[in-house]
């Protein structure tokens, strides 16, 4: 081979080195590009995900403001305050209440006979029956507790 064939080629891989290089480079500038807008985009879509936290904070802080105005103010008479507090007189007629029910004996609220031997039903909100008087009072259309008129008490004593 001569020297000038050896040289022309080497003269076309430095030219196709070039155009490679250039290419690679383009693309290493768009890709540069596109990175760029990208990042513009994340810190404005976190400036606004900012802003909308700042702004649920404030409305969180208004509603919360809004149902402290609405509350009724609470008054306390000078006689509650020498007598001591409405909580405290409930927490008394509570105990006596119990009180006066634990000496007396456990009745069904439907035929008011007190509990024996029967079979006892205890519903969902915790009021206790004779089975045969519950299962009567549930058969019969109603649906609610006959003492506290709890709803839907007793569905699984009716079956599906």
């Amino acid at each position: 081979m001569s020297a000038r064939s050896s040289v022309e080629s080497a003269d076309r891989k430095v030219d196709k080195c070039t155009d490679l290089l250039a290419m690679h480079t383009s693309a290493f500038e768009r890709t540069k590009k596109k990175l760029g807008e990208v990042r513009t985009k994340r810190t404005k879509a976190t400036e606004a995900l900012k802003e909308a936290r700042a702004s649920l904070v404030t409305i969180k802080k208004a509603k919360k403001d809004a149902a402290k105005k609405t509350q009724a103010p609470k008054h306390i008479t000078a006689s509650k305050a020498k007598n001591g507090s409405a909580a405290k007189k409930k927490a008394k007629s509570a105990s006596k209440l119990v009180e006066e029910t634990e000496d007396k004996p456990a009745v069904c609220s439907v035929c008011h006979a007190p509990h024996g031997v029967e079979m006892v039903t205890v519903l969902r909100c915790g009021c206790k029956f004779h089975y045969a008087c519950i299962t009567k009072w549930a058969k019969g259309g109603t649906k609610v507790c006959p003492t506290c008129l709890a709803p839907n008490s007793f569905k699984s004593l009716l079956g599906p």
